[in-house]
């Protein structure tokens, strides 16, 4: 997810994307100790999808404060 696609979303598009992106990691980590994961890379990509959603969610209640 690009960070522009991100700025157009409202913060409730942002809330329930971040929610559906740590589910998906998390099914992914179980998924991975009991064995191994087909693309593991994804793992990096959702850690790294979930920190720009945090990132823009908090960065707007920043601004509305």
């Amino acid at each position: 997810m690009r960070p522009e696609e991100i700025r157009q979303m409202t913060v409730p598009e942002i809330e329930s994307h971040l929610q559906e992106q740590q589910r998906q990691l998390i099914d992914m980590r179980f998924s991975h100790t009991i064995s191994p994961v087909e693309n593991p890379a994804r793992m990096r990509l959702l850690r790294r999808n979930i920190a720009r959603l945090m990132t823009e969610l908090n960065t707007r209640k920043r601004q509305n404060a």
